[in-house]
């Protein structure tokens, strides 16, 4: 009986275990979080950090997650090569995240790499074709480089999704107003 108890308990401590980490790891994000969205950057970026150093596991989704946030930091603190530090860091743990993408794609716009950019602006939209504020991004960075086209197919995209949407009526207007040539008198 008594060896019993000790295997029920040892059971509990062991499951236990596992939810103690994903705790850890939520309470992780929370607070940094938090304080990224209160603008303070420095600190959510000690968080984050602290957290990944930390001897505690943290679930790929989460380092992943945090990796992300911290580019985000130092994109907002102007450090841009230490954001594409940690945004490829992120990529490393799941080249699939399309929002990896996006964020390459306007640091690589940042820094003027603008092919660099379109890469991962298609690469974003590959990945997550049916989010409108993506395309309308990705329709209004290629619109203002130049690639009409591109922008034109990529609005199309998105009034197949929401054909109401303000950001993608301006934008196509834009667009059409940009690839018609007007009709003189």
């Amino acid at each position: 009986m008594n060896r019993l108890i000790k295997i029920i308990f040892l059971t509990f401590i062991l499951s236990s275990c596992n939810k103690g980490k994903e705790l850890i790891d939520n309470l992780i994000l929370i607070r940094g979080n938090e304080l990224y969205a209160e603008g303070k950057y420095e600190e959510a970026k000690r968080i984050y950090l602290n957290g990944i150093n930390s001897n505690v596991k943290i679930d790929s989704t989460a380092l992943r997650g945090m990796y992300l946030l911290i580019g985000n930091a130092f994109e907002k603190q102007d450090s841009l090569k230490m954001a594409e530090k940690y945004y490829l860091k992120s990529k490393e743990i799941d080249n699939n995240y399309w929002e990896i993408w996006f964020h390459l794609a306007v640091y690589y716009d940042k820094t003027n790499d603008l092919e660099q950019a379109k890469k991962c602006y298609n690469q974003a939209v590959k990945l997550n074709p049916k989010n409108n504020s993506l395309l309308n991004k990705s329709a209004l960075f290629h619109l203002d480089r130049g690639f009409n086209n591109q922008a034109l197919n990529l609005i199309n995209q998105s009034f197949k999704i929401d054909s109401l949407n303000e950001t993608s009526i301006w934008l196509k207007t834009k667009i059409l107003n940009r690839i018609t040539p007007e009709k003189k008198n």
